[in-house]
């Protein structure tokens, strides 16, 4: 196995990280003039262009982006592995899908954290599904089916929608019967997620115009808006616990549809990887926070929204 020049990878590493010799000279406690140079030596070494001049600064060419995305989570893994090693470190690196992450993980950590002074958890909030058998992540939360390659996985939440919005809004919306009047509703929509086609198929409106309201890239973001009055949301109990709770948020029905976004807990399946001790602790943790949580929102449950259909509104 031939490797290239290591010093001159954690160059371009930086180099690609930073987006800037200067920035990675610092990093790496050299010079800039160290850092072209290790650059020359790993191109002349892979026998391609991975920088290119652009004004004054340096970019990296398509093959230095996709060779880049190929080496940093090895790196990554490596530095990982060589911080396990030293005494009383105890790790725990979890990827988890970004909403999911801000309205429910992070929240709680601190719990977490006051239980266990020694285990260091590392999130990484990234949609993107990681191979759990080569790291450098030990456990993994993810919306779908709970069906991954070569790992174990628990449900800790359905993927069921639910339309929530707050108090005002929601009267604002009330017509002379006291039910919504869907026509007239801010619809906050998820960009690439179509929610709302579902929804209002399950209560039997068809002419109501979903392609109206606001547009955001992620849950959280639709959730906060909701929060703020401006329109509805479409999401799973769990992204909102705390606001359902303490009443800042509320359901515009009592029903949901079914989604499939449900919440699991995957980790490497027996035989592919041994998972660290400390890992297995969090794990642990996160199944008890997600039984403590279910039974928090059992009262906010309700019948799937076909069965609303007569009081739905209009």
């Amino acid at each position: 196995m031939r490797l290239p020049p290591m010093n001159a990878v954690r160059a371009f590493d930086a180099v690609a990280r930073w987006g800037s010799v200067r920035a990675a000279a610092e990093e790496l406690s050299v010079t800039p003039a160290a850092v072209s140079q290790q650059l020359r030596v790993l191109e002349a070494h892979l026998g391609v262009a991975l920088t290119q001049r652009e004004g004054r600064g340096l970019v990296l060419t398509d093959v230095g982006k996709d060779w880049h995305d190929d080496i940093s989570r090895h790196l990554q893994a490596i530095a990982l592995a060589a911080e396990r090693l030293r005494p009383g470190r105890h790790i725990v690196q979890i990827t988890v899908a970004q909403s999911f992450a801000v309205r429910w993980l992070v929240p709680r950590l601190p719990a977490f954290m006051r239980l266990h002074p020694d285990i260091e958890v590392r999130v990484d909030a990234n949609n993107a599904v990681a191979d759990l058998t080569r790291g450098p992540f030990d456990l993994a939360l993810r919306m779908g089916s709970g069906r991954y390659r070569a790992t174990e996985a628990t449900l800790l939440f359905s993927g069921d929608l639910y339309a929530l919005a707050n108090a005002e809004y929601i009267r604002s919306l009330l017509d002379k019967r006291g039910r919504p009047d869907w026509h007239r509703a801010q619809l906050l929509h998820e960009i690439g997620n179509a929610r709302w086609p579902d929804w209002f198929a399950a209560l039997g409106l068809r002419d109501v115009d979903v392609s109206r309201g606001q547009f955001f890239s992620h849950t959280m973001m639709t959730l906060q808006a909701a929060l703020e009055g401006q329109g509805v949301a479409l999401a799973p109990l769990a992204y909102a616990e705390r606001e359902l709770i303490d009443g800042r948020l509320l359901r515009v029905l009592p029903c949901h549809i079914d989604a499939n976004e449900a919440v699991h807990l995957l980790w490497p399946a027996a035989g592919t990887r041994r998972m660290p001790a400390a890992a297995t602790v969090l794990r642990d943790w996160l199944m008890e926070q997600a039984r403590l949580s279910r039974a928090q929102l059992q009262p906010f449950e309700g019948p799937r929204a076909g069965r609303m259909a007569d009081t739905a509104g209009s």
